[in-house]
């Protein structure tokens, strides 16, 4: 059996991610699965996988075991190549412990894959140089959007990089026993921790203008919590229900189950939402969309599948645009879910893309170890070099000998 050590934003207690290393564990039943985690305990309880230990500014070398001991490094989707929030320092620190993967992935003949990422943002030079310098070591690359690839042609990667779509579009799901939409219809609303406090209030704002509009009751869905309370999203929630008029018709549900996070939103009519998978779990179930755009990866996914005039930049929230929008959206829901539910096929079939190239990189015979070759090299360097020493030792009086002789050596 092959082993897959597969390398994601895992074990943080995020709904979306977690949907990412399902899908993962589930197309790749067949190999033993190592995962780097946050909390090792909790991924291996849950998923079934071994885990290493996510190290954070002190590196842990179990990482490199781990990829040693493996015939394939799997970048597991999510945004990978982008400016993570924080320092320069941390920012930096986080690129080049992707670049020391690939390296050291190179050296020891392992095959390496990105499948279904997105890329960006990016704005510094450095940040781009690293890019396409990871870029271009990586043996397959599939992107989850257009935007991602165009991006990686703007920083100089010359090597093809695939266009699919997000992994999750490929997550199987256990079948509801009931109809999926609620007999009085409900949005679902998931913020996001960085939504400052003017935006909050817009929030709800919209979301008392839904309730005016029809909408029976609100669900606020939590897509991270229990994690670092610096990235959980249930205090933003809390702030924005206090604001609401009316609160009374809401209900907030905390869960860690990806399917619980599904069925939620599969019954709804629309789902307003700063958190990406939270849009995917829609489009999938022909739920449409009102996407708060605040990274790059939001708006590359709402034109992808076909939403592009739903995406709502963070700069109308703040300018009170956002009730407008989501009043809009709640009256042609029904038009737009036919649409949403139409490309949601086709994103499906390329998400599948991303599991059979790799399963073809995995099956090729294992490449001439760059570790292994230099190894080599230099213990040939050395037999050469000590064979060399020793003839010159050996010889050299007798060629004093024969210096004023005729030049035998060459007959």
């Amino acid at each position: 059996m092959k082993q897959i050590f597969i390398v994601g934003a895992y074990g943080q207690n995020n709904l979306g991610d977690d949907a990412l290393l399902q899908v993962f564990t589930q197309q790749f039943s067949d190999s033993q699965i190592v995962v780097n985690s946050a909390r090792p305990a909790d991924t291996e309880k849950r998923f079934g996988v071994k885990t290493v230990k996510t190290y954070v500014g002190v590196p842990r070398f179990s990482r490199l075991r781990a990829l040693m001991a493996s015939d394939l490094l799997v970048f597991g989707g999510g945004s990978l190549l982008k400016e993570i929030e924080g320092s320069t320092w941390t920012r930096m620190m986080y690129f080049m412990r992707i670049l020391l993967l690939l390296l050291f992935a190179k050296l020891i003949g392992r095959p390496t894959a990105m499948l279904a990422v997105g890329i960006g943002p990016l704005h510094g030079s450095g940040y781009k140089m690293l890019t396409r310098v990871c870029a271009n070591m990586t043996d397959l690359i599939c992107v989850r959007d257009t935007a991602s690839r165009d991006l990686l042609r703007a920083v100089g990667v010359k090597r093809e990089v695939i266009v699919t779509a997000d992994a999750v579009f490929a997550l199987s799901f256990k079948t509801r026993a009931q109809n999926p939409r609620a007999p009085q219809p409900y949005a679902v609303v998931v913020p996001r921790y960085s939504l400052t406090e003017k935006q909050q209030t817009e929030m709800a704002r919209a979301c008392d203008a839904l309730m005016q509009a029809g909408c029976a009751r609100i669900i606020f869905l939590p897509f991270q919590h229990q994690y670092l309370d610096k990235f959980d999203d249930t205090a933003v929630v809390r702030n924005i229900r206090a604001q609401m008029q009316y609160a009374a018709q809401t209900e907030i549900v905390e869960t860690d189950d990806v399917q619980t996070a599904y069925d939620y939103i599969g019954g709804a009519a629309l789902v307003v939402s700063a958190r990406l998978h939270a849009l995917i779990f829609g489009a999938m179930q022909g739920v449409p969309g009102i996407a708060l755009n605040y990274e790059p990866k939001i708006q590359g996914f709402m034109q992808e599948s076909g939403q592009e005039n739903a995406s709502v930049e963070l700069s109308d929230v703040n300018a009170g645009k956002l009730v407008e929008r989501v009043t809009a959206a709640w009256q042609t829901r029904a038009t737009e879910a036919v649409t949403v539910q139409a490309r949601a096929e086709a994103l499906r079939h390329e998400a599948q893309r991303n599991f059979d190239l790799a399963r073809e990189v995995l099956a090729k015979p294992r490449g001439a170890s760059l570790l292994r070759g230099t190894a080599i090299f230099f213990i040939s360097a050395t037999i050469v070099n000590a064979g060399n020493y020793l003839f010159n030792l050996i010889l050299g009086p007798v060629d004093l000998v024969n210096c004023g002789r005729s030049n035998w050596r060459a007959y």
